[in-house]
């Protein structure tokens, strides 16, 4: 009877053991799993947290939270420390534009936190910032393009250091804006 309880005991801890080595090498498999989208294909996200109006995180299709930078688009800081003279076109009054940026983070909030919506890549802007964020396009569920929503509220500029396909679609968009002073453009 010893020998069997015993035998049963290291069975036991053996079985143990390998159940946990087996749940560590799935667990470390899933966990390790490096995300690589292609351009031109509209992946499906949940929207589950908003940075400030051009930074946001998602939740991709294999339950990993990443990083998504709006492309073309630049929001004012939500710190006057971080917003600068000149960097809207004329604007120079740094409180203004700070109060757009809180604005433009409340409206990205309000329009897409919790949301299910779609990120698209493009091939022009490449996949990833310098700061290691996705550079997408963001849409809602009904397909409306966020990036260019958030220009036609004024609450965005073009950001036009980079290279992108809808870079002339944007500068309509944000010219209309400043034109008819909507948004951070009421601010000069």
């Amino acid at each position: 009877m010893k020998k069997s309880l015993k035998t049963l005991l290291i069975t036991m801890i053996l079985l143990f053991v390998i159940l946990n080595i087996a749940g560590c090498v799935s667990e470390n498999k899933s966990s390790n799993i490096k995300w690589q989208p292609e351009f031109n294909i509209s992946y499906p996200v949940l929207i589950t947290s908003v940075i400030d109006g051009d930074t946001i995180k998602v939740q991709i299709s294999n339950g990993s939270i990443v990083t998504v930078r709006l492309i073309g688009i630049d929001t004012p800081e939500i710190s006057n420390d971080h917003n600068n003279i000149y960097e809207y076109k004329n604007i120079i009054n740094l409180s203004c534009l700070t109060n757009f940026g809180r604005t433009a983070k409340n409206y990205t909030q309000m329009c897409l936190l919790d949301q299910n919506g779609y990120i698209l890549f493009d091939e022009g802007a490449g996949l990833k910032d310098q700061y290691d964020r996705f550079l997408c396009y963001v849409y809602n569920e009904t397909m409306i393009d966020f990036n260019n929503q958030i220009l036609n509220m004024g609450y965005a500029r073009v950001y036009d250091k980079e290279t992108f396909e809808k870079k002339q679609e944007y500068l309509l968009t944000e010219h209309s804006a400043i034109e008819n002073k909507i948004g951070l453009w009421s601010c000069q």
